[in-house]
């Protein structure tokens, strides 16, 4: 299946995710569990040995889901829809709309930092960005969530119980009120949702993925309303179009009666 674009004319998010101990597996879930038009950037920190090799790591991502993913270079664009993990023995920081690498001190006996990623991105981003820690021992990443969460964007904490290495994430959940707690299998979903912002630069307002899907169906059925206003003349178009408008409103009305009551 082709790729589709995401929207050039959308507020793009920015997503930076953290993790160490048991990363691969949770970052393999997410990237297979993301649509190919994923609306926003991904930036990831894996703790890995300096000597280590990412390269096959993200081709497998790459081939797993739907997005292109690709070590970091200093100073290339970051680009809507594309995924960038940091190289061994480099912080990977987001400087405006560039990657900077660094070899500054370690963070938090890491270097990249996840703490660091998150720091830069807040500052360059403010509330378009959000912070998800993964799996991993000992506490790098609630700092840098702290910081997200205080420039307005998005904090996202896998659920201990769910993690490989539960210690970064309680950590993290014990260092801030973070926006979402949730397994790893709903991490992925959620990212998306909360990925379709729409509105202006200076107010970003989110759309979920229901909102959206209404919104197509009331377009759908404003189009099919106009298309029977034109067709009465044709009584066969006429009944197609009616019997479209009849199983478009009973699918609303449907979704209406899952909506919870708050």
């Amino acid at each position: 299946m082709p790729r589709r674009a995401p929207n050039p004319s959308a507020r793009p998010s920015y997503v930076v995710i953290g993790t160490s101990a048991g990363g691969i597996a949770a970052l393999s879930r997410i990237f297979k569990d993301l649509p190919a038009d994923f609306p926003g950037t991904i930036l990831v920190v894996l703790h890995i040995h300096e000597r280590g090799d990412l390269s096959g790591f993200a081709a497998r991502l790459a081939s797993m889901g739907q997005l292109p993913v690709k070590i970091a270079e200093a100073g290339e664009v970051i680009r809507q829809g594309t995924a960038y993990i940091a190289p061994p023995g480099t912080h990977l920081l987001a400087k405006g709309d560039r990657i900077e690498l660094g070899t500054g001190p370690y963070e938090q006996g890491s270097r990249p930092a996840i703490d660091a990623l998150f720091r830069t991105a807040a500052t360059a981003f403010r509330r378009r960005v959000i912070g998800v820690v993964l799996t991993g021992m000992l506490r790098d990443g609630s700092l840098g969530l702290r910081a997200v969460g205080d420039a307005g964007g998005i904090t996202i904490v896998e659920d201990p119980a769910t993690a490989q290495s539960p210690e970064m994430p309680r950590n993290a959940l014990q260092a801030l009120n973070v926006d979402y707690c949730v397994g790893l299998s709903d991490i992925g979903p959620l990212l998306d949702l909360l990925a379709r912002r729409a509105g202006s630069k200076e107010e970003g307002v989110l759309e979920t993925g229901l909102a959206s899907s209404v919104r197509l169906m009331t377009d759908r059925l404003l189009l099919l309303t106009r298309l029977h206003e034109q067709s009465r003349r044709n009584p066969k178009t006429a009944r197609f179009i009616k019997a479209e408008i009849a199983a478009l409103g009973r699918e609303i009305a449907r979704l209406q009666r899952l909506i919870p009551s708050v």
